[in-house]
């Protein structure tokens, strides 16, 4: 009977201990995640001031709801292309883009294999630069954009019917 609660004791007491362990591991993981982010951050910062020509910008204060909110707008918004110009859709998505990458630090103009760090901030720029131009035009848009991007020539034979 002695035995018994002996063990009994001693399994509680491994029990509380890797209770505890587990409690630092998971204290652990979150504060890597929290690194994780931050540094992830910092690099954005840096490739961003890189491609900006070395222009050091300063940190704003982040409101997570507002920019939640700001993000399910512009999706609704998007959802509803049937009736926005190329300009529009363009735009209503470069402004999506910033917002997520202020809320997750994901660029979804990024491609996820791309070898190249500033990729996505290169087209989000080129964008920028020809709604700019545009001038709120929807034929200058287009035009300009035709102007400027070019499809990837390996899939043309896609979107063009062969002739016979």
């Amino acid at each position: 009977m002695m035995t018994d609660e002996k063990e009994k004791k001693e399994v509680e007491k491994e029990d509380a201990v890797l209770a505890e362990i587990t409690a630092e591991l998971k204290k652990t993981q979150e504060e890597l995640e929290a690194s994780k982010k931050s540094f992830e951050a910092e690099k954005r910062a840096l490739t961003k001031q890189i491609l900006d020509g070395g222009k050091v910008q300063e940190d704003e204060v982040v409101d997570v709801e507002a920019l939640k909110k700001k993000k399910d707008d512009l999706s609704r918004h998007l959802r509803g292309y049937e009736t926005l110009s190329n300009r529009e859709i363009w735009q209503t998505s470069l402004e999506l883009r910033d917002v997520t990458l202020k809320l997750t630090g994901k660029d979804d103009y990024q491609p996820d294999n791309s070898p190249n760090p500033g990729h996505g901030e290169r087209v989000a720029q080129e964008m920028r630069t020809i709604l700019e131009e545009a001038n709120g035009s929807d034929a200058m848009f287009n035009a300009l954009y035709q102007e400027r991007i070019r499809d990837n020539p390996a899939y043309a034979n896609l979107a063009r019917p062969k002739r016979k």
